[in-house]
C-alpha cells in the first residue's frame, strides 16, 4: 500500500504549457481564475493555500525525522515507537498529495491560453513540494531498507542482502540539492550503508576463497564447491557491481594455468570429479630438454585446455555470464577469451614443423586448436573469431616465415663462431659444367673459336673458416628445399638464401673487427671466404634453375659477385697496408741517413734488414697454404718490394758513403738478395722470377754494382743502358758525388751522364 501511495512522486511528470509567442496574450483579468469560478470548483487562491499547508506539513515531519534519524544513525538511541507515528503521518500526507496530484490536470483547462502564467505558477510550487516529498520519502525508506540488508545477511542470503544495498544506493543517487541541514544525516546513512556493504564484500571474499581454490604444484589441482552457494555469491557481487575484481583472480590464476600447461613436456588428466563437489587435476612433466613439442604431445595439450577450459565454464564463469551487461560480456573476453587464443597462437607459432613434410600433422593441430576457439565462441568469452581462425587461414604462410627466420637465425649463429677455424678447399671445375649446360649457342660457337686454359673456372686450392663452409652448406640446403616447394614458398626461399649471403658482408666485418684488424691470419682467411662465396654465387642460380619448373625460375645470385669480392680485397689491403707500416717503421728506425756522420751506422743496418727479413718470414708461415698460391706470392712480392723501395730511396738520399761502409752495406744488400726469394718461394727447389713479384728487384741488385763500382763502371753502365733502366739521372748523380770525392774526374763523369 505505501508503495502505491509513493509512486506517482516518482514518477510524475508536471504539465506544462507551450505557446506561440505571437498567440500569448495578457488580459486584464486572468481567465483560470475566473474560470474556475464560475464552475465553484477550485480557484488559485485555494489550490495555492493547499500547497503551502502541506509544504509546512511536510517541513515539519522532515524535521522530525531528521532528529529520529539523528537519534537513531548518530546518538544510536532507539526509538521504534516514534518512527512508527511519524511513517503514519507520513501516509497520510501521501494521500493528500496523491489527490491533489490527480485534482490539478483536472481542474486546470491547459488549452486556454490566458491561464498559462496561473499554470506555470501551480507548476513551480507543486515541484517544490513534490521534490521535498521525495526526500521525506527516501529518509524513510533508508533505514527500512537497512534493517532488510542486516536482516538477509543474519539469514545468509546474500544476493537478497546485495540487492536491498543496491536499492539503497539507487535512493541516494535520487536525491537532488540536500540542504546543508540534511547533509550530516545523508553522510551517517552513508557511512552505515559503507558498513553493511563491507560486511557483505567480505563475506563474499571468503566463500570465494572457500569455494573456488587452486593448487599449483607437480600438478594443477582445481576445485569448486558449493553450487548453489557460489550462484548466489556472485549475483551479489553483480549488484554490489564488485565482479570484476574476483574475475581478474580467476583471469590470473587461468594465466598461470596456461602457461604451465604450455610449457610442461606431457600433461595428463588425472582425474575428474562431477557432482557438488567438482575437482580438476592435471599432472604436469617438466623433465628433459628443452625441445620442440612432438604432434601427440600438443594434441594432447590442446585436449586439456579444452578440458580446463569448459570446467571453468561450466562451475564458475556460467554464474558471472547471467549478468546482461555488455561491458561485462566484452570483459570476459579480454580476462579469458583474448589470454587463451593468444597464448595458444604463439604456441602454435613456436612449434611450426620445419620440414614440409610434417605439415599435414601440424594443420591437423591447428584445427583441433580452432575447436577451442569455436568453444569460446559458443560460451560466450569471444564475441566474434579470433586469432587462431586468422592463424589457421594463413599457416601456410606462417610456415614460410617461419621456415626463412630460422634459416637466418642459423646463419646469424654461424657467422658469429670462431673466425679463426679453417680447413682446405681443394680446386674445382664443376661449375664449369653448369656454365656449358646454361651456355647459349653464341657463347658455345666463340667458346670454339677461342683457347681458354683448362683452369680458367678452377677455384684455387687455400684455406676458407669453418664459418663460411657451415654457412654454404646452409645456402645449399636453403635451395634445394626451394626447388622441391611451391613457388610463392620457392621464392622465399631464394630471396632468405640471398639473404645469408648479404648476413656474411654485414656481420661478419663487423663481429670480428679486431680479428681482422689485427691478425694476418684472419684477415687472409677472410679474404679466401669472400672470393669462395663469389665463385660460388657464379654458378649457384643456374645449378637449381635447372632443377625448377619453368613456373618456379630460382634467379641468379651473379650480383652478389662484385661486392663479395671487393669486400674481401678491400679487409686484405688494409691488412697488407698495415704490414707495410710495420716494416717501414723497421726501416726508418735503422738510422741509415745517418751514415755520413755515424760509421757504425752500416754494421747497425744489417739489424734491421734482419729484422725485416724475420717479419716477412713470419707472414710467409701464416699466409702458406691459406692463401692460393698466386696471391701469397704476389701478396708478399709486395711487401719485400716495399723493403727494397724504401732502402733504395734511403741510400740515394744519403750525402757521403764512405768506402769501408759502402762495403759493409754491399755485403747487407747481398744477403737481402740471397735471403729474400725463399721467403716468396712455396717450394724449396722452386726457381722463381723475382723481378715478377718484386718489380723493385733489378734496381736492388743495380745497388749492389753501384756501392762496388768504379766511377767509369758507373759511366759504362750508364752508357748502355743498365743503369738507367732502373736509376733516374738525379738518383745516379747523387751516388757518385756520395761515393766519391770531388775531382776533375768526378765532375766529367758527372757531366757525362745526361
Amino acid at each position: 500500500a505505501q508503495s502505491q501511495k509513493t509512486v506517482w512522486i516518482r514518477n510524475f511528470t508536471y504539465p506544462v504549457m507551450s505557446f506561440s509567442e505571437t498567440t500569448i496574450k495578457v488580459p486584464a483579468k486572468s481567465f483560470l481564475v475566473e474560470l474556475l469560478s464560475l464552475h465553484g470548483e477550485l480557484d488559485q487562491e485555494t489550490l495555492d493555500v493547499q500547497i503551502h499547508n502541506l509544504s509546512s506539513k511536510i517541513e515539519l515531519i522532515k524535521s522530525d525525522m531528521v532528529n529520529e534519524l539523528e537519534r537513531r544513525f548518530m546518538q544510536f538511541i532507539p526509538s521504534y515507537n516514534k518512527a512508527f507515528v511519524l511513517n503514519k503521518k507520513l501516509d497520510n500526507l501521501l494521500e493528500e498529495i496523491g489527490e491533489l496530484h490527480h485534482k490539478v490536470p483536472l481542474e486546470i483547462k491547459t488549452s486556454i491560453e490566458t491561464s498559462s502564467i496561473e499554470i506555470l505558477e501551480l507548476q513551480t510550487k507543486f515541484f517544490e513540494l513534490s521534490k521535498n516529498m521525495k526526500l521525506v520519502t527516501v529518509l524513510r525508506d533508508i533505514p527500512e531498507n537497512l534493517q532488510r540488508v542486516s536482516t538477509l545477511i543474519a539469514k545468509d542470503d546474500i544476493s537478497g542482502a546485495a540487492l536491498f544495498l543496491k536499492r539503497i544506493e539507487d535512493n541516494f543517487e535520487e536525491l537532488e540539492d540536500v540542504a546543508e541541514t540534511e547533509m550530516n544525516i545523508i553522510s551517517a546513512l552513508m557511512i552505515s550503508v559503507d558498513t553493511e556493504k563491507c560486511v557483505i564484500e567480505k563475506q563474499l571474499r571468503n566463500i570465494w576463497d572457500t569455494h573456488v581454490k587452486f593448487y599449483f604444484d607437480d600438478k594443477i589441482s582445481m576445485m569448486v564447491n558449493g553450487d548453489r552457494l557460489l550462484k548466489d555469491s556472485v549475483l551479489a557481487m553483480i549488484s554490489l557491481n564488485c565482479q570484476s575484481q574476483y574475475l581478474c583472480t580467476l583471469s590470473k590464476d587461468f594465466a598461470v594455468i596456461l602457461d604451465k600447461i604450455l610449457s610442461s613436456k606431457s600433461v595428463l588428466i588425472d582425474s575428474e570429479k562431477e557432482g557438488p563437489r567438482n575437482s580438476l587435476d592435471i599432472v604436469l612433466d617438466y623433465a628433459g630438454e628443452n625441445t620442440t613439442d612432438t604432434f601427440e604431445v600438443s594434441d594432447k595439450k590442446i585436449e586439456v585446455l579444452l578440458t580446463v577450459n569448459n570446467f571453468l565454464i561450466t562451475n564458475i564463469i556460467v554464474h558471472f555470464q547471467e549478468d546482461s551487461n555488455v561491458e561485462n560480456r566484452d570483459s570476459f573476453q579480454k580476462l579469458f577469451g583474448n589470454p587463451l587464443t593468444s597464448k595458444l597462437k604463439d604456441y602454435l607459432v613456436k612449434h611450426v614443423p620445419s620440414e614440409v613434410k610434417d605439415m599435414d600433422q601440424y594443420r591437423l593441430v591447428v584445427s583441433h586448436a580452432l575447436e577451442i576457439e569455436s568453444h569460446l565462441l559458443k560460451n560466450g568469452l569471444l564475441t566474434e573469431p579470433g586469432l587462431i581462425s586468422l592463424y589457421h587461414d594463413d599457416i601456410d604462410r606462417v610456415f614460410s616465415q617461419q621456415q626463412c627466420i630460422r634459416i637466418l637465425t642459423r646463419a646469424r649463429e654461424i657467422l658469429c663462431l670462431d673466425l679463426l677455424k679453417g680447413q682446405e678447399v681443394v680446386g674445382s671445375t664443376s661449375g664449369w659444367s653448369v656454365i656449358q649446360r646454361t651456355m647459349s649457342p653464341e657463347c658455345e660457337d666463340l667458346l670454339r673459336k677461342s683457347i681458354l686454359d683448362d683452369n680458367a673456372f678452377l677455384f684455387p686450392t687455400c684455406q676458407i673458416s669453418l664459418t663460411t663452409k657451415k654457412l654454404f652448406d646452409l645456402v645449399i640446403e636453403t635451395m634445394e628445399t626451394a626447388v622441391t616447394s611451391p613457388a610463392p614458398f620457392a621464392h622465399e626461399l631464394y630471396l632468405t638464401a640471398r639473404n645469408c649471403i648479404a648476413l656474411f658482408r654485414e656481420i661478419t666485418p663487423e663481429f670480428h673487427k679486431n680479428k681482422l684488424n689485427d691478425i694476418p691470419f684472419a684477415a687472409a682467411l677472410f679474404q679466401n671466404d669472400c672470393y669462395y662465396l663469389a665463385h660460388s654465387c657464379l654458378t649457384i642460380g643456374e645449378k637449381f634453375w635447372c632443377k625448377t619448373s619453368p613456373k618456379k625460375q630460382i634467379q641468379t645470385f651473379i650480383d652478389q659477385v662484385p661486392s663479395l669480392r671487393a669486400l674481401g680485397d678491400t679487409i686484405f689491403l688494409k691488412q697488407l697496408s698495415k704490414q707495410k707500416s710495420i716494416l717501414l717503421k723497421l726501416m726508418k728506425d735503422g738510422g741509415l741517413h745517418h751514415l755520413g756522420n755515424d760509421l757504425m751506422i752500416a754494421t747497425k743496418y744489417e739489424k734491421t734488414a734482419q729484422g725485416c727479413l724475420v717479419q716477412l718470414n713470419h707472414l710467409r708461415k701464416i699466409w702458406l697454404g691459406v692463401l692460393p698460391v698466386n696471391v701469397f706470392q704476389r701478396s708478399l712480392g709486395t711487401l719485400v718490394n716495399t723493403v727494397v723501395d724504401e732502402l733504395i730511396n734511403q741510400l740515394v738520399r744519403v750525402e757521403d758513403i764512405p768506402a769501408d761502409e759502402a762495403v759493409k752495406l754491399t755485403t747487407v744488400l747481398e744477403m737481402m738478395i740471397k735471403d729474400t726469394p725463399s721467403v716468396i718461394k712455396v717450394d724449396s727447389d722452386q726457381n722463381i722470377d723475382m723481378m715478377k713479384f718484386v718489380p723493385k728487384w733489378g734496381k736492388l741488385k743495380e745497388m749492389v754494382i753501384i756501392l762496388g763500382a768504379s766511377m767509369k763502371q758507373i759511366s759504362e753502365r750508364w752508357c748502355t743502358g743498365t743503369l738507367s733502366s732502373n736509376f733516374t739521372v738525379d738518383e745516379v748523380k747523387h751516388l757518385i758525388r756520395a761515393l766519391f770525392q770531388n775531382t776533375d774526374r768526378r765532375a766529367m763523369t758527372l757531366s757525362s751522364i745526361k
